[in-house]
């Protein structure tokens, strides 16, 4: 089991208990902030994990449906979770306070990301003794760098003779030396085939925070899997202009990385690779015009204009999970026809090669 995050000492808890609170308005603690499940003080992909674990619980309503950013008493008639040392209420889960926990419940999470309330507590999971497992990327030795080259990495978790023997959900972050990587053109591509045998679909954050994609991942029908593998790709493009740099520098790393059960047990550790690239003799780009350039960008409504591309053969634009775009493109201006916010990708051909754009659309 974890140890608590929810109350600061054995004996608030066994308070909690036995005067059966969620004291609703007059302990900090039992208050829900739209967001922070694990009620640990903070909002982050965490968060995911414990959402996942009370997936479909049901109980009242709270007197304010919302996801503002408040303290907000407690319905009491929620049922408290299996593993209740650790998370005392499923209400705390419904983040949007309509008396269901659902998919729904994820927005709160991602529009209050990073707010924080009361004193923090550190992510205090309970670690399975001898449980050992490793996020790890396909790359197993050093990159050449090509300036403003494309590059693609798959992660896994654990594999046939490591598997993961109880898989519910994990939660990890990519630090990245934006010095080296264009940080507007990293991302990552979940693969469930084997986090999701059934196929219901895993509940799923990515969120930027400084030099860093955080990501959580969980299952939500509370039963665990086993298995282990490729859960992802990781796409990044170098820098247009290579520092000046000799040998191998470390341009990726994860770390933060916890695996849980469907009762929130931690594996004890989980290592978290790396990627590197070698700078010793950085290739020019020979692909990109010199003079290209796309702007604005973001954009609030999907149109971009275009300047230096001269010659190509075609040109596609995908979403970060790599469905193909309409789009319409006249002379200089290019137009989304979707024009959801989010992150997509413009891929140009020409006679040299391949190259791709981030866009984002941000309304």
């Amino acid at each position: 089991m974890f140890k608590t995050i929810f109350h600061k000492t054995i004996s608030t808890i066994s308070i909690c208990f036995l005067f059966g609170i969620l004291a609703l308005g007059q302990n900090p603690d039992s208050l829900v902030w739209p967001g922070d499940v694990n009620n640990n003080g903070i909002v982050n992909h965490v968060d995911l994990l414990y959402l996942g674990s009370a997936f479909n619980a049901e109980g009242s309503s709270r007197d304010l449906v919302s996801t503002d950013w408040q303290g907000m008493s407690t319905p009491m008639n929620w049922n408290p979770a299996l593993f209740s040392d650790e998370f005392p209420s499923f209400a705390f889960a419904d983040c949007d306070g309509d008396g269901l926990v659902q998919e729904a419940d994820i927005e709160a999470i991602i529009n209050n990301y990073g707010e924080t309330h009361d004193s923090l507590y550190s992510e205090q999971f309970f670690k399975i003794p001898g449980a050992f497992s490793e996020l790890y990327f396909s790359a197993s030795s050093a990159i050449e760098a090509t300036a403003g080259g494309e590059y693609f990495v798959d992660i896994f978790l654990g594999d046939e003779n490591s598997p993961i023997e109880h898989f519910y959900g994990a939660a990890f972050k990519f630090n990245i030396d934006t010095e080296f990587l264009d940080m507007d053109s990293f991302s990552f591509a979940p693969d469930n085939t084997w986090m999701d045998p059934e196929q219901n679909g895993l509940l799923e954050i990515q969120k930027y925070n400084g030099n860093s994609l955080e990501i959580a991942l969980c299952r939500k029908n509370q039963s665990n899997t086993a298995g282990g593998g490729k859960i992802g790709t990781a796409r990044f493009i170098i820098v247009d202009d290579v520092p000046g740099f000799a040998g191998e520098t470390e341009v990726i790393s994860i770390e933060e990385a916890y695996v849980v059960n469907n009762t929130l047990d931690a594996y004890q550790q989980v290592y978290g690779g790396s990627v590197f690239v070698d700078f010793t003799n950085p290739i020019e780009n020979p692909i990109k015009p010199s003079g290209f350039k796309i702007y604005p960008n973001p954009s609030n409504n999907g149109i971009f204009k275009i300047k230096g591309l001269e010659d190509y053969e075609s040109i596609s634009i995908m979403d970060i999970a790599g469905r193909r775009q309409k789009f319409t493109l006249n002379h200089n201006e290019l137009k989304i026809n979707n024009i959801s916010n989010g992150i997509y990708f413009m891929e140009i051909i020409t006679s040299k090669g391949k190259w791709t754009e981030r866009l984002i659309i941000q309304n």
